[in-house]
């Protein structure tokens, strides 16, 4: 968008236990605090998604504030995930928060691929390692 602000959304869908989720929709930023090596980003995503289990609609509004270090082509971050999720069965909203960290790469020019690995850490749970894939268009 600029040269220091990128943009970008994301989509998904997935299978549940019971259910199938109805779509999910991400949009987020970032932008380029720090110009010289190593590079530091603020970013922050926002998040709706729906699932439907056995009858029952469930949606979601997530935030996902992150900070990035690094180089071009390799960068460390700290991300957090607060969410809250409602029913349509119920006037109960719940809230949930994850703590990961995040190491990814960027490979090729103007169309790129960003892989990632992030280890979050769930209160009261064990770690989860989760991997991802992007795509990114330099306009």
């Amino acid at each position: 968008m600029a040269p220091r602000l990128e943009l970008g959304v994301r989509t998904t869908g997935f299978l549940a236990t019971e259910g199938v989720a109805m779509g999910a929709l991400m949009v987020e930023g970032k932008y380029q605090l720090v110009a010289a090596h190593p590079l530091v980003s603020l970013g922050m995503g926002v998040s709706y998604y729906a699932l439907e289990v056995d009858d029952d609609m469930f949606s979601s509004i997530g935030l996902y504030p992150a900070v990035w270090v690094g180089f071009p082509r390799l960068y460390a971050g700290a991300r957090m995930i607060v969410v809250t999720i409602g029913a349509s069965n119920s006037d109960e909203v719940g809230t949930g928060s994850l703590v990961g960290l995040t190491i990814g790469t960027r490979l090729g020019g103007r169309v790129r691929l960003r892989p990632e690995l992030t280890l979050f850490a769930p209160l009261g749970g064990p770690p989860l390692l989760v991997g991802g894939l992007g795509i990114a268009v330099r306009l």
